[in-house]
């Protein structure tokens, strides 16, 4: 059994994100789309001044068809970072360190800011007995360009040999089961909401160095799952 998630590349994502990455073995970040202004590619919350706000990575101006792959960052972002130091002192000392490397760097590819977040999220998150690995990218595969929507995460599904996909329930609104089932791949909704919507950052950076985080994402094994089997699937064998 092959279970795949898919995801747009997010920012320092909230712990849903995490949830659906840790149970599939293979999580794909579908960089190959348009980018969604005012969403959590380049942006997530976290307390700042005894407040929840927006913490927002600033981009070039660009045409609205630009794909996330082809976005860039307008600076470094170091006004960003002294935020963040500012409103979380007791962050250890692994992740100040993370922090001002990644907000060091002269990297200005938007993809590359968010793979290292969920790079250090992983690295400070993670049940070590059981990594998540490190995910793939769309824009690597070769993938259908024709194709959109529900058919082409069941392209994506395909080329990596997938019997599951892994959704969160929010896309159970628009996301077509009956396409899944018919190309023999069942799908697993999570049912689980995290304690708040704040980044997963948020958790890092307490003086329990995330201890909360992990309790709700491995709590009871941390399934919170329905299942709808794909067509020809052997379930319950």
């Amino acid at each position: 059994m092959l279970t795949v998630a898919i995801h747009q590349p997010h920012f320092f994502p909230w712990l849903g994100y995490l949830d659906k990455w840790r149970q599939c073995q293979s999580f794909v970040l579908l960089d190959d789309v348009q980018y969604p202004k005012h969403d959590f590619v380049n942006r997530n919350r976290l307390i700042i001044n005894g407040e929840v706000q927006w913490m927002t990575l600033p981009l070039v101006r660009r045409s609205l068809h630009t794909l996330i792959k082809e976005q860039y960052l307008l600076s470094n972002a170091t006004d960003l970072l002294r935020r963040i130091e500012a409103n979380y002192p007791y962050m250890q000392d692994w992740c100040r360190l993370r922090m001002r490397k990644l907000f060091a760097l002269p990297r200005l590819d938007l993809v590359e800011w968010c793979c290292y977040s969920l790079d250090m999220l992983q690295e400070g998150l993670q049940d070590t007995q059981r990594p998540w690995g490190y995910p793939i990218m769309a824009s690597k595969l070769p993938t259908n360009p024709e194709l959109h929507g529900t058919e082409k995460l069941i392209d994506i599904c395909k080329l990596l040999g997938a019997t599951h996909y892994v959704s969160g329930w929010g896309s159970k609104a628009y996301l077509d089961e009956a396409q899944f089932q018919e190309a023999g791949i069942g799908v697993r909704w999570l049912t689980r909401t995290p304690p708040t919507n704040l980044s997963a950052l948020h958790y890092l950076l307490q003086a329990d160095g995330g201890a909360a985080a992990k309790a709700w994402l491995y709590e009871g094994n941390g399934h919170g799952s329905q299942e709808t089997p794909g067509r020809g699937s052997q379930e319950g064998v």
